[in-house]
């Protein structure tokens, strides 16, 4: 009996060992958590980043939140940079008027006009551009048979073939961001090769003459990208008397339109 007693007096304490925590309990639970996280707001560690910093908010506009949000600004075709500088190679082809020429005792021949091509390599400092050029002439006399000379067998000049080599100095003047002007000069060496046609044996006969040569050129570049330019121009060029197939040929200056492109690396 008095064990049953014992145990039923122990029943009330077990009871209150396992009732949840008081209502008290948990508001104190519940401000003490509230009280930390915003005293971390207020305080924040280091490497913190808030989140909800670009978040909509009643006072701001949708547009005021897009321009306060942080984005890289976008870049119009107009924006791209054109202006390139380095080594360049060009292309270019023309047509050229030649003139008259004096050959052996001053006779004036007349050439007929004719074509020519180049390639430029150079380098590109910017304002100035420094270039080696390779030009290629090619013309011909009017009325070929019709040319005699005080010798026998008479001869006659043929085709004319002559290839010029030069340093040239050339400025660049900007005009728009896609357009600009070039003008500039150089000087150097040229090959002439005639074909002497022996009218009495009909035989060919190819001379050849090394002759001091110089040239003016200016134009318009127009660019289609960093690395690339369109050049439409003309050129100024003359070549020095030559002692060639037993006279002397001497070329009046020769003008020329020309177009290529030009590439920048």
């Amino acid at each position: 009996m008095k064990t049953f007693i014992s145990v039923i007096g122990l029943l009330p304490a077990a009871a209150a060992s396992t009732q949840p925590l008081a209502e008290t309990d948990i508001d104190a639970y519940n401000r003490s958590f509230l009280e930390s996280v915003r005293s971390a707001e207020q305080n924040p560690p280091d490497g913190y980043i808030d989140r909800n910093a670009w978040q909509p908010t009643r006072e701001t506009s949708p547009a005021e939140d897009y321009e306060r949000f942080p984005r890289e600004p976008l870049r119009s075709p107009d924006d791209v940079d054109l202006d390139n500088t380095g080594f360049t190679l060009g292309f270019f082809g023309g047509y050229a008027s030649f003139g008259d020429a004096a050959y052996a005792d001053d006779e004036e021949i007349t050439l007929e006009d004719g074509a020519l091509a180049g390639i430029n390599l150079g380098w590109d400092f910017g304002a100035i551009r420094f270039e080696y050029q390779s030009l290629l002439t090619y013309s011909e006399p009017e009325e070929l048979d019709e040319r005699r000379f005080d010798e026998d067998p008479p001869p006659s000049l043929g085709h004319v073939l002559t290839g010029v080599e030069t340093l040239n100095l050339l400025v660049d003047i900007p005009v728009t961001r896609r357009v600009e002007i070039y003008v500039g000069g150089g000087v150097g060496v040229a090959g002439v090769l005639i074909d002497v046609e022996n009218l009495g044996t009909s035989a060919d006969d190819y001379e050849t003459g090394l002759a001091f040569a110089w040239n003016a050129s200016a134009g318009v570049a127009v660019k289609l990208s960093r690395h690339a330019a369109l050049t439409v121009g003309g050129r100024y060029f003359d070549v020095a008397e030559v002692d060639i197939a037993g006279g002397t040929y001497d070329p009046d200056p020769s003008v020329a339109v020309e177009a290529g492109l030009r590439f920048t690396f």
